[in-house]
């Protein structure tokens, strides 16, 4: 329970910092990998959890346009 209590403020944290140009901007996946960049984590084809025991997913489906964490 720790540990998703401290993500979930991680995620407070970096969701009241505006808007964030991703230094992924030309990948796929560049949400996620930002966020994963914002917590610290540095990019791997690992098949542990991203962050503490917690595997991260995020979700930008056909977006053409900025989006935000809610």
């Amino acid at each position: 329970m720790q540990e998703f209590t401290k993500i979930i403020n991680q995620f407070q944290k970096i969701s009241k910092m505006g808007y964030i140009k991703s230094p992924y901007a030309n990948k796929l996946n560049a949400g996620g990998l930002t966020f994963e960049y914002l917590l610290g984590k540095k990019i791997d084809n690992l098949a542990l959890p991203d962050y503490d025991d917690i595997e991260i997913k995020t979700k930008s489906r056909f977006s053409n346009y900025p989006y935000t964490l809610s």
